[in-house]
């Protein structure tokens, strides 16, 4: 069986849902599920990985915002193309174009995946006022978590019998619990011999970056001995480096800025932390399971369905760093925990988050959509 899928999105941004994607649609050639992918604006920094994995990508498919000529270039893709399903990637333009597209063009069934949490009241949000009057053109949502599923039925009036989650999956052979070469502790400027606390995660306010600098601080004083490492960039630096200076934390907590080789610092923290105010699916978190780390994470979105609470990790408030600190310190005062944690961690990313895993529940969800069959709504595995 060949599947031919035109995923139509903003724009190819680098982040967790792009490589998702890149990771996911590559390996669904296997199960013959082929993607032809379309931006509505330019493809973006992250479009080259995807060509250089043998793509094709039509970019600048809308001349504007509201260019309803752009429906006619999507109907021409899929007819050349031989299109069997649309698939679109977010809110906003891309859902609204791609559904009417598809729709018109007898596609055999239309998908509208979301990775992040959407607000009716965020700039140029008038569109989504738009797509609710569509909604019967979809054949399925679908959503990276059961969070973000519920999110859009009670908070955006999606239709719940049409709302299906289906898991993301990290690459166990990317992440891995692999013991780091001392290159890469001094290359950081790390002692191996201290506990090293880290995150991984922009510098961006919903990413609470100074609520983790704010539990180092707490952590310090009880903790001497322990490090802190931030993995990101982002507008809050300032902030973030004020906060270490007002609390002499120089020398303890290490900013390291946006770096590509996160897959060989990870596996040198000894706990891995998510303080974020709101995430849909953090795939940080899997990336951090998948290296056999025990999780302190705020209870977000998503989060609480990677984190079992008191398993594998700790789950606390968002916005409460010295929460925060105490499930640290927790974890930090007993070593044995930190390794019942570890291994539970590593087990339950290998049993329920592994790529391989995705790839095989979502190639069976086009599979049955080809097929004109239901797809229960809930959590599709």
């Amino acid at each position: 069986m060949n599947i031919n899928v035109l995923f139509l999105t903003s724009g190819l941004f680098i982040g967790g849902e792009e490589t998702q994607n890149l990771q996911s649609f590559t390996r669904m050639r296997e199960y013959g599920i082929h993607f032809t992918i379309a931006t509505t604006k330019d493809a973006g920094p992250f479009a080259e990985p995807f060509r250089e994995n043998g793509f094709e990508i039509f970019p600048d498919i809308l001349k504007s915002r509201f260019d309803v000529s752009g429906i006619g270039r999507i109907r021409e893709l899929i007819k050349e193309k031989g299109i069997d399903i649309m698939c679109t990637g977010g809110f906003g333009d891309a859902l609204f174009f791609g559904r009417v597209a598809g729709k018109i063009s007898g596609c055999k069934a239309i998908v509208n995946t979301f990775y992040h949490f959407g607000r009716l009241d965020r700039e140029n949000a008038k569109i989504e006022l738009v797509n609710n009057l569509i909604h019967s053109f979809t054949t399925v949502f679908k959503t990276s978590s059961l969070a973000l599923r519920d999110y859009l039925i009670d908070e955006m009036a999606y239709p719940p019998d049409k709302v299906v989650a289906v898991h993301d999956g990290i690459d166990t052979t990317r992440f891995s619990p692999k013991k780091p070469d001392s290159s890469k502790y001094a290359e950081l400027r790390l002692t191996e011999s201290r506990p090293i606390v880290g995150i991984v995660a922009s510098l961006y306010p919903f990413k609470g970056p100074d609520v983790f600098a704010e539990a180092a601080a707490i952590v310090h004083k009880q903790a001497p001995e322990a490090v802190f490492v931030m993995v990101g960039e982002g507008d809050q630096r300032p902030k973030i480096e004020s906060i270490i200076a007002e609390n002499g934390l120089e020398d303890v907590v290490h900013l390291l800025g946006y770096r590509k080789d996160v897959p060989e610092i990870l596996p040198t923290f000894d706990i891995s932390v998510l303080a974020s105010d709101t995430e849909a699916f953090p795939n940080t978190l899997l990336e951090a399971s998948a290296c056999g780390k025990p999780i302190v994470s705020t209870a977000v979105g998503g989060a609480p369905e990677i984190v079992v609470d008191g398993y594998n990790g700790f789950l606390v408030p968002p916005r409460e760093p010295r929460a925060m600190a105490d499930k640290i310190i927790k974890l930090l005062d007993n070593i044995d925990l930190r390794k019942q944690m570890a291994e539970n961690s590593l087990k339950r990313v290998r049993e329920k988050f592994s790529i391989e895993h995705k790839v095989e529940v979502f190639s069976r969800f086009f599979e049955q959509l080809y097929r004109g069959e239901d797809i229960p709504p809930g959590l599709y595995d």
